[in-house]
């Protein structure tokens, strides 16, 4: 059976695969990435219509290299006779749940397999690190944006399930002109956002690289490092684990997908910028903005990260 097949089928099972794969690459033993797992993905667990998705994703995940314990192969195999009685009606479902009975196993039982330990790339950013890239594409066009900067600064870090180095950004547009020499003067650029959240703004960005090799193709040149920019005077309390994800390189193509979410954002959303105890917003072409919704903390304790300035 095709595990990808069974990864794309339910998306808890597609990432206790992704992160139990990290784990083993990060260097842990198979009883410690379960564990890991298991502590890590606890609501999952305690959630009935979650739970078999949990133990089936565990299974699958030692599947991958016949490494299967008789104790989850049990637990795998009763989450899968739940799922069945959930839907005795459907015969190409059935089919599925046979196909991966077969799969999790007596055949894919097996000792600890060996994984190469695999280092996260963490490119050498300080807080206040500060970066820019022309923005050239026609979406830019189309925002009355092309030719100008987006501006990239670091306000924080954190490393994800899967042992990435997650970049947390603020960011903003300005011309070449205008581009800052000190923290002041980036503060005044004011701050792009990215979300409205029940009356406030969402602006924190993520990144993450794969390689040194993937962080040059976004073809950042850095300008400085200024931590004491400030943050947005009506941001809205922040969740980095869920800030919004930033996309490089396009795949067989030139192209890198941040360009054209950045002058989205700004066409949708426009800059904010603070004046004093007041906010002064500037939107392009004086567009109204979409409404959003979703729960952030930006002192989450799941992360590890430096304090804002």
């Amino acid at each position: 059976m095709n595990l990808q097949n069974v990864c794309e089928w339910n998306y808890i099972i597609e990432e206790i695969v992704s992160v139990y794969t990290s784990l083993r690459k990060k260097g842990l033993n198979r009883e410690s990435s379960i564990q890991s797992i298991m502590n890590d993905f606890r609501k999952e667990l305690d959630d009935e219509d979650d739970r078999p998705f949990v133990w089936i994703g565990i299974a699958v995940s030692l599947c991958q290299k016949q490494e299967l314990t008789d104790t989850i192969m049990i637990e795998a195999r009763k989450a899968i006779q739940i799922l069945e009685k959930q839907e005795t009606s459907c015969n190409e479902r059935t089919a599925f749940y046979n196909k991966l009975k077969d799969c999790i196993s007596g055949k894919s039982i097996g000792e600890e397999a060996r994984y190469i330990a695999r280092k996260g790339y963490n490119p050498d950013w300080k807080i206040g690190d500060t970066f820019i890239h022309p923005l050239l594409q026609n979406s830019a066009k189309k925002a009355g944006i092309w030719g100008e900067y987006v501006v990239l600064r670091k306000v924080g870090e954190y490393k994800d399930r899967s042992g990435h180095f997650v970049q947390i950004v603020y960011t903003t547009i300005c011309s070449e002109d205008d581009l800052p020499r000190t923290d002041s003067q980036l503060n005044s650029l004011g701050f792009l956002r990215v979300m409205e959240h029940f009356g406030k703004w969402d602006y924190l960005c993520q990144i993450t690289f794969k390689s040194k090799k993937d962080e040059e193709s976004w073809k950042l040149k850095r300008i400085g490092c200024f931590p004491f920019a400030g943050i947005p005077s009506d941001a809205a309390e922040e969740d980095l684990l869920v800030s919004m994800p930033l996309f490089g390189r396009r795949k067989n193509t030139d192209l890198l997908g941040f360009e054209d979410q950045i002058s989205l954002f700004y066409r949708q959303y426009g800059i904010q910028r603070n004046i004093g105890n007041w906010a002064m917003e500037q939107s392009a072409a004086g567009r109204g903005h979409s409404a959003g919704s979703g729960r952030r903390d930006l002192h989450s304790p799941a992360c590890e990260t430096d304090n804002d300035q």
